[in-house]
């Protein structure tokens, strides 16, 4: 089953709320604050079976 495309207007509000949820120093276009990013355990485990 395939699913219907979103709207620009839905995209573009899903985008802002995720934007949002960000600290505020990340938004800044010089000098950003960098964010961590880390893996969950099961997606690391995909990622090290697909490199093998």
């Amino acid at each position: 089953m395939l699913k219907e495309n979103e709207s620009l207007d839905t995209i573009r509000q899903r985008v802002q709320t995720s934007l949002k949820s960000l600290p505020e120093d990340t938004h800044k276009i010089t000098k950003p604050s960098p964010i961590q990013v880390n893996i969950s355990q099961p997606l690391e485990t995909l990622r090290q079976s697909l490199i093998v």
